[in-house]
């Protein structure tokens, strides 16, 4: 396939007082074996470099630089930067990651004519050393068919960084609710209701963990230890708190249909339930009944304490 028959793909960067790892992750995207592609990078009023090293990127590789009147935060600037975006296929990007080189060729062959792509990652640290070989395995964050809507209220394994959305997704999903706090999470929602997510099960670019990191990957539990963690652990009372606030601005997005809207209401009823101590009635039934979608990792006689958790913390 000639270049001039492949579609046009843009990369959306979104930056903000960047400048430590900001010129590989352009080298790297520069460096794509897929072309046509535009890069739509949007400045979030960064006080280092970064936009003195955007403008030298410009001059050279014809890169498009926006700069933010005002600070917007990590969500709007990234809305702010795909509505700039004018390819029929849209990469989001990070300012601290390396893309191997086949990232964006892999994704398009491997879209299949969902609504997003998305691969696994290496994690490396800030050194560029190498963590984990696999970063949803090392945040146990399991892939699922890519249509279960119900299964993403409560979990996502897509990171924002190695997906590709269609343009009619990323159109269908603006604007981002607000209050809506992880935009790559949003739009797998969306995607779910409409023509899937397709994921990719190997690493296409070498995600970067380090003190700094906006939204980074924390390492979970094993196995094991989130099943038994449901029942002994101290709750995250906050993270139930983050997840009813979501659940609340997503439950009213006119993206969301009825039938998705009731299963968005059965997830916030389980995360309103569980934000105090003391019995969770409600939260131990939603627990029974949706199992494979609430606790995805349990199987066998932990299922059972896991559930339990639910009635007890």
């Amino acid at each position: 396939m000639t270049e001039s028959a492949n579609p046009l793909v843009s990369v959306a960067l979104i930056t903000y007082n960047g400048e430590q790892f900001l010129r590989p992750q352009l080298d790297s995207i520069f460096g794509q074996t897929y072309r046509p592609i535009e890069v739509i990078a949007c400045d979030d009023c960064s006080t280092d470099q970064t936009p003195g090293i955007l403008e030298e990127y410009r001059r050279s590789y014809g890169l498009q630089f926006f700069k933010n009147e005002k600070n917007l935060g990590y969500v709007k600037n990234f809305e702010n930067t795909v509505r700039r975006c004018s390819g029929d296929f849209i990469a989001p990007a990070d300012q601290d990651d390396i893309w191997l080189p086949q990232k964006i060729e892999r994704l398009v062959k491997g879209i299949n004519g969902c609504g997003m792509a998305c691969s696994d990652a290496f994690l490396i640290d800030e050194k560029g050393c190498e963590i984990s070989t696999s970063a949803l395995s090392y945040s146990n964050l399991l892939p699922s068919d890519g249509t279960s809507f119900f299964r993403l209220l409560f979990s996502s394994f897509v990171i924002g960084c190695t997906t590709l959305l269609s343009r009619e997704l990323a159109q269908y999903a603006l604007p981002i609710p607000q209050g809506e706090k992880f935009h790559d999470w949003w739009f797998a929602l969306v995607a779910a209701t409409k023509n899937g997510i397709s994921y990719i099960p190997e690493p296409l670019l070498l995600y970067r963990k380090h003190a700094s990191n906006t939204l980074g990957l924390t390492k979970n539990a094993s196995l094991f230890g989130k099943v038994f963690g449901f029942l002994y652990t101290k709750p995250d009372r906050n993270w139930y708190a983050i997840q009813e606030t979501r659940l609340s601005a997503i439950v009213q997005a006119p993206q969301i249909d009825d039938n998705h809207r009731k299963m968005v209401y059965v997830a916030r009823r389980f995360y309103q339930n569980r934000l105090h101590a003391g019995l969770h009635i409600t939260a131990f039934l939603i627990a029974c009944r949706h199992h494979r979608y609430i606790f995805p990792w349990s199987q066998g006689g932990f299922l059972i304490k896991a559930i339990l958790g639910c009635l007890f913390r």
